[in-house]
């Protein structure tokens, strides 16, 4: 999923497929499938099927990548900068396929929000607070997004930068909403040539952010590059770029982070 928006359909209970960036090699399925590139497809856990959307979206490719699923308004959601408008978002009705984009003005810290690139980054929905949380690391620039009111505010700045190298803007940034504490989980890594973790967290109540002790009891290097939020286990799901899986709690119900 860091490649394509790939997101939960409660209302369906369905999995959506939204075109991001989609190589092609048919491999051994060669003359017995079809190669299907560039279109919105849902996946059923139930029957294991895979079925083209009756619609499309655009834009794709390098364009926008991650997506997240509002239940309230059933659409998805996503971010991508268009360079002649900039920063515009996406909602996408999934029962009609019919689009909305509202493009942004405004300034944050000196800087325009349009210029903020987002379609690289992780969106992070917290659906009982009507919000998405995204991370502009390079500008290290934390945005709120107003899901009733369809506008984008400068929240705060982030506790770190990532270094505009040659992959600039492909620096993708990962924060995770924890809806069980109410906090909003970022796994910073520089890099995805250094992959390795340091947790910030931030609360929203306070506007503020803590950086993690992140107690490994086996000294293993914790890395990843992709992550998720487990509500039923109150847990943080991070894996990639290593044979580990990484499970972790922001408090438990005794208060202890584990």
């Amino acid at each position: 999923p860091d490649e394509v928006g790939w997101i939960w359909d409660s209302k369906r209970e369905l999995f959506w497929m939204l075109p991001g960036y989609m190589g092609a090699d048919m491999g051994r399925c060669k003359g017995r499938a079809t190669l299907v590139r560039g279109k919105p497809m849902t996946w059923s856990a139930k029957t294991r099927e895979w079925a083209v959307a009756p619609f499309e979206v655009a834009p794709r490719g390098e364009w926008a990548k991650f997506a997240v699923y509002d239940p309230e308004t059933d659409s998805a959601i996503r971010f991508y900068y268009h360079g002649g408008k900039g920063l515009t978002a996406q909602m996408i009705n999934l029962a009609t396929g019919e689009r909305m984009e509202p493009t942004y003005r405004g300034d944050a810290n000196g800087e325009q929000i349009n210029n903020a690139r987002l379609g690289e980054e992780y969106a992070a929905i917290d659906v009982e607070g009507r919000r998405v949380w995204l991370i502009e690391p390079v500008q290290g620039r934390l945005y709120r997004y107003d899901i009733d009111s369809k506008k984008v505010h400068y929240e705060a700045d982030t506790p770190v930068k990532n270094e505009k190298g040659e992959n600039w803007p492909w620096a993708s940034a990962m924060p995770i909403w924890d809806s069980v504490n109410g906090v909003l989980l970022w796994p910073h890594i520089p890099s995805f040539s250094k992959p390795a973790v340091t947790l910030y967290v931030y609360h929203p109540d306070r506007k503020e952010w803590e950086k993690d002790a992140m107690k490994q009891p086996d000294g293993h290097p914790v890395k990843g590059n992709v992550a998720v939020f487990d509500p039923v286990q109150n847990a943080l799901v991070l894996m990639g770029r290593n044979p580990y899986l990484w499970v972790y709690r922001y408090a438990s119900p005794g208060g202890q982070r584990q």
